[in-house]
């Protein structure tokens, strides 16, 4: 039976364990759930913001050493789980996305794809699901990278068609609408199209995070994501040199 006195206790303790970014305790954000006490055993889950979460083990030996000190507390199971927010915006587009992260640079060749790859994968090692557009139109590296065979997508109704799967991720790519090899000459006015076309007309499903490598530079592909798109956040990618971290600078102004 469940014990209000030991379940105030076991509150009152969890109290005192506090989110180190956030600055606020577990139980003021809504954290701790399905707290379940039989006899001296207790178990409850604590439900982060994000599967990555760097410091979900400190949180989760915190919680088990402050209830595993109240009288009458014989065993303690903490489960950890994370739920992914959205990030509220009034543009509609890609409602089953909850967020859009860019990956930018200056300059190309200071390893932009590299990043994107590795923190898509990253985040779908912690359990959230992942998609990774490569929008470098004139120098897509992502299937070569991910190791996916160039070809066409399959399509679907409405003439939307399906991402490749790697390691988890949904891929999108300028690659996969040409032949290997082969270059993908288009104007300027044509790379937002593409990009619209990436955005509207791919079966993402329901993501927590969709990762776009974006093209090096300020220029079409770039205006038509961040006009179009509802962008949680960017990483803009540089090389310690002066001359990168010059266009790297701009690369920041252009998410501000």
């Amino acid at each position: 039976m469940s014990d209000p006195k030991l379940q105030e206790k076991i509150i009152d303790a969890l109290k005192t364990v506090q989110d180190p970014d956030l600055h606020k305790d577990i139980v003021s954000l809504g954290f701790v759930k399905n707290l379940n006490m039989e006899g001296g055993n207790v178990k409850f889950d604590v439900e982060l913001t994000t599967p990555a979460c760097p410091v979900k083990e400190q949180l989760r030996t915190e919680c088990e050493t402050k209830v595993k000190a109240i009288d009458g507390v014989v065993q303690v199971e903490v489960n950890m789980t994370a739920v992914v927010r959205s990030t509220e915006h009034a543009q509609p587009i890609l409602t089953g996305v909850k967020n859009i992260i860019a990956v930018a640079s200056g300059k190309g060749g200071v390893g932009k794809s590299t990043v994107s790859t590795n923190l898509a994968i990253a985040l779908s090692l912690t359990g959230a699901r992942v998609g990774l557009m490569d929008a470098d139109i004139y120098g897509p590296s992502i299937p070569q990278m991910m190791g996916i065979p160039i070809s066409s997508p399959k399509v679907g109704s409405e003439n939307k068609f399906f991402p490749h799967e790697k390691y988890g991720l949904k891929v999108v790519s300028a690659a996969f609408l040409t032949k290997q090899g082969q270059p993908l000459m288009l104007r300027g006015p044509m790379l937002g199209g593409i990009i619209q076309q990436f955005l509207q007309n791919v079966e993402w499903g329901e993501l927590d995070y969709l990762i776009i490598d974006l093209p090096p530079g300020t220029g079409d592909v770039q205006l038509t994501l961040t006009q179009k798109a509802p962008i949680s956040g960017a990483v803009v990618v540089t090389t310690p040199q002066e001359i990168s971290l010059i266009d790297a600078d701009k690369g920041v102004k252009m998410f501000q």
